[in-house]
């Protein structure tokens, strides 16, 4: 097939990766460690991909990095281990937005209103990012809330501003007849339930 040559030449750079890793220290680096190093530090596949064309014998793609690591190691365990390098990745990526955005200050004279645009264009996709591979610790979605309303206070303070309205309305308060006190409509305090969740929901940042 057209694509094995490429593969091929994918599999051949991320070795050699793995093997400057051993030779570093790294004991029994390999290519997935390779890979996941750096997702870990802030990388995207894309970005590695760039890397490996800078010395590949062809140029390959990501679907090509992919298929020689799904060769190599399968693909639950790539998944697992690409997913367990995002989260330290997520902080990398936040840190390269801050620092991003404090290079406008360490810029000697006028900075542009396209300089800003296009400095915080570029914090923004890392920030989202960061939010999608660690959702845990960086993402904007925030923990529910349960309000929960008893009815039976509900029903007490209605009838305490009744009460309020009428005395304000008349010289004399009303007096309950028998007859009321013991109705058993739909008004009735008979009626009423037990603790009610009122509403629930999501609350999301700004």
């Amino acid at each position: 097939m057209a694509g094995r040559p490429r593969v091929r030449a994918a599999a051949l750079e991320l070795e050699q990766r793995a093997r400057e890793m051993r030779a570093a220290g790294v004991d029994g680096a390999t290519e997935l460690d390779y890979v996941c190093d750096w997702v870990a530090g802030g990388g995207t596949l894309t970005s590695l991909v760039k890397e490996l064309n800078a010395t590949a014998s062809a140029e390959v793609q990501r679907s090509q990095v992919m298929t020689a690591l799904w060769q190599r190691f399968g693909r639950d365990e790539v998944s697992r281990r690409l997913a367990g390098a995002r989260p330290d990745g997520a902080h990398a990526m936040v840190e390269e937005a801050l620092a991003i955005v404090d290079s406008l200050e360490e810029r000697e004279g006028l900075v542009t209103k396209e300089d800003v645009a296009r400095a915080k264009a570029r914090a923004d996709v890392r920030h989202w990012t960061a939010t999608r591979w660690n959702p845990s610790e960086l993402g904007d979605q925030k923990p529910a809330v349960t309000v929960t309303v008893n009815a039976n206070l509900l029903h007490l303070d209605a009838l305490r501003a009744s009460a309020v309205k009428t005395a304000n309305a008349y010289e004399q308060p009303y007096q309950l007849k028998p007859a009321d006190q013991f109705d058993a409509g739909p008004g009735s305090t008979r009626a009423l339930g037990s603790a009610i969740p009122l509403t629930s929901g999501r609350l999301y940042g700004a």
